[in-house]
C-alpha cells in the first residue's frame, strides 16, 4: 500500500528501486513479475540525487557517471562523495492500466475503460439485473480533491449509481459524504471495500438507493401551483439555491450539481427573472449581453445549451426544454419550471447573489483580457 497511497498524493509518482526493496524485497520482485511495476528510467549524469541511506535523506548531491562506475557527489564541505549501486539509480512506474483490467476482468465489468481526469478513470459497469453501478478508480489525499467527486456527472456520462474505489484515503468529513450519497456516489478505500485477498468487489456494500435513474424527488402540485401556474408553465422541476463555501452548486430535484462561473450565472439570472413572477420569467438576449454575463447572442445561445445539456439526466423528461425559447418572439428566452419550483435561502437571495456573481465575471474578464470559461 505504500505505492498506492503515496500515488493518491502525487498519480504521476515514480518509485526508486533501492526504496521499494528495502521496504520488502519479495514483494517488489512479485509486482514486477506481475506487471504491476514498470521500468521508468535510470538517473543520468548530473541529476539531483537525495540518498535512501538512514540520516542521509536530505543531503543533495549531483550524480556522475564515469564509465560503469555511478557516484553521487557535493561541493559542501564535510559531505562525502557516496558511489551508488544500480537498484539505487533505478525507477519505476506503477501500472494502472493492469490494476484496473484485473480489476474488470476479477469484477466481469463492461464498459470500455476510460480516464475521466488525472485522478479519476472509469472501470466499467457492474449490472446485477436490478441496478446498474458504474466503478471508478479514484486517487485523493484531501478534502479539495475528493469533494471534486460532487461534479462527477459533468465530467462523465448518467450513470444509476457510482462506486469509487480509493486505494487508501477515507472521507471523513459527514456533510461531503452526505452530498455524495444523495448523487448516488458512494467511495470505499480497497480495504472496506474489497473481499479479503482478492480483487473481488462486495457489491452489497453499496446500498441500494430510492433516488435511482428515473426516480426523481419532485413533489405532487400543490393547489395553489395548479390553479396559478400550470396553464404557463409546463414543468414542475425543483431548482433549490443555497450558501455554500466552495463552487457553484445547486440541487435539482434533489440531486446537487455543479456549474462553472458563468453557467451559473446565468442561471440566477433566469431564476430570479422567474421567482419575480412577472412576464412568465421572460429574458430578452440582447439584455443579458448588455448586462455582461455573457458577450454576444452566440455565447448566450451556447451556455443555454449547455445549461440543458448538463440538467437533462435531473429533470423530467418534457418536450419543453428547463431552458426554452420563448415561442413567437425573437430572442426572448425563459425557465419553463414554476417559479413556486425555484428555492433560495431568503427572498433577496437571488438578487444579491446576482449582483455578486455578475460583478466576479466582470472583474475576471477585466484581469485576464479575454473571457473567462468561454468554449470554442
Amino acid at each position: 500500500m505504500h505505492i498506492l497511497k503515496r500515488l493518491e498524493a502525487f498519480p504521476d509518482a515514480t518509485f526508486r528501486e533501492s526504496e521499494l526493496i528495502d521496504i520488502s524485497k519479495k514483494s517488489f520482485n512479485h509486482l514486477v513479475k506481475e506487471g504491476y511495476l514498470e521500468f521508468d528510467h535510470y538517473d543520468e549524469d548530473g541529476d539531483s540525487y537525495f540518498s535512501d541511506r538512514i540520516g542521509d535523506g536530505d543531503v543533495q548531491r549531483t550524480i556522475r557517471i564515469r564509465t560503469d562506475k555511478v557516484t553521487a557527489f557535493s561541493t559542501e564541505e564535510g559531505v562525502s562523495t557516496i558511489e551508488l549501486a544500480k537498484p539505487e539509480i533505478t525507477y519505476y512506474r506503477f501500472n494502472f492500466n493492469r490494476l484496473i483490467q484485473d480489476i474488470k476482468r476479477i469484477n466481469s465489468l463492461s464498459g470500455k475503460v476510460r480516464r475521466i481526469d488525472e485522478r479519476l478513470s472509469f472501470v466499467g459497469e457492474f449490472d446485477s439485473g436490478k441496478r446498474q453501478i458504474s466503478v471508478y478508480l479514484g486517487l485523493f489525499s484531501d478534502y479539495d480533491q475528493a469533494s471534486a467527486l460532487l461534479g462527477l456527472k459533468l465530467k462523465d456520462k448518467q450513470y444509476e449509481q457510482a462506486l469509487i474505489l480509493c486505494p487508501e484515503y477515507e472521507i471523513s468529513e459527514a456533510s461531503l459524504l452526505g452530498s455524495l450519497n444523495a448523487n448516488n456516489v458512494f467511495c470505499f478505500t480497497f480495504g472496506q471495500i474489497f473481499k479479503e485477498g482478492s480483487l473481488q468487489i462486495d457489491f452489497t456494500k453499496v446500498k441500494v438507493s430510492d433516488k435511482l435513474s428515473g426516480a426523481l424527488d419532485i413533489p405532487e402540485l400543490t393547489a395553489t401551483e395548479k390553479r396559478k401556474y400550470s396553464k404557463d408553465y409546463p414543468r414542475r422541476d425543483v431548482i433549490e439555491f443555497y450558501d455554500t463555501a466552495k463552487g457553484y452548486l445547486i440541487k435539482v430535484n434533489g440531486d446537487e450539481m455543479e456549474f462553472d462561473r458563468i453557467q451559473y450565472g446565468l442561471l440566477i439570472l433566469l431564476a430570479k427573472t422567474l421567482k419575480a413572477d412577472n412576464n412568465c420569467g421572460k429574458v430578452v438576449v440582447k439584455d443579458v449581453v448588455d448586462e455582461n454575463i455573457v458577450r454576444d447572442p452566440q455565447h448566450f445561445y451556447r451556455l443555454s445549451g449547455e445549461l440543458n445539456k448538463l440538467m437533462k439526466p435531473f429533470v423530467e423528461n418534457k418536450k419543453d426544454k428547463i431552458v426554452s425559447k420563448v415561442k413567437g418572439e425573437t430572442g426572448v428566452y425563459r425557465l419553463t419550471t414554476m417559479p413556486s419550483r425555484i428555492k433560495q435561502p431568503h427572498t433577496k437571495w437571488l438578487n444579491s447573489k446576482y449582483k455578486t456573481i455578475k460583478g466576479q465575471i466582470a472583474q475576471e474578464r477585466q484581469s485576464r483580457g479575454v473571457e473567462l470559461n468561454y468554449k470554442v
